[in-house]
């Protein structure tokens, strides 16, 4: 199994917008009223960093770090993906410190919201080290969301 980071590109961001997980596709709906291709296209014009995960020749995730607020290190981090990067779950494990890395060497803080019902990107956020708060209205029509956030001190 080969996995590796690309370059995004429009053929890339279409095949993942067209497999994106029904959480994502709930949470991007919920926060912005945008569908999969528009989030993602907008996440890729606004990220001062953004890479798409390939695994096997399958794209499976696209991530991205926009960089907030140069004076106070703040950065919105964000990943949205396919059911098939559910499956690598192990592989994207073995990834986490090198991205991590890239984006708090950038931003020293990082955050966004993750929706309420997004139980598997919840868990994935607690793994890595992030802070979950509790849940509060963000978005359209009250929807719940948690802030999350880490610093570059609170990562090992």
């Amino acid at each position: 199994m080969v996995v590796k980071f690309v370059e995004p590109d429009m053929n890339l961001i279409k095949a993942i917008a067209r497999d994106m997980r029904q959480a994502d596709i709930n949470e991007i709906w919920e926060a912005r009223r945008q569908t999969p291709i528009k989030a993602l296209i907008d996440g890729w014009d606004r990220s001062d960093f953004s890479a798409v995960v390939v695994v096997d020749d399958e794209p499976c995730v696209m991530l991205g770090l926009v960089v907030s607020d140069i004076l106070s290190g703040m950065g919105v981090t964000w990943l949205l993906g396919t059911d098939t990067a559910l499956k690598h779950k192990r592989q994207f494990v073995k990834l986490v410190p090198q991205v991590m890395n890239e984006m708090l060497n950038r931003c020293s803080k990082l955050y966004n919201w993750v929706h309420s019902e997004n139980y598997e990107s919840i868990r994935w956020l607690k793994r890595i080290g992030f802070t979950i708060e509790e849940p509060e209205k963000y978005g359209f029509n009250g929807a719940m969301f948690h802030k999350f956030h880490i610093e570059r001190q609170d990562y090992v």
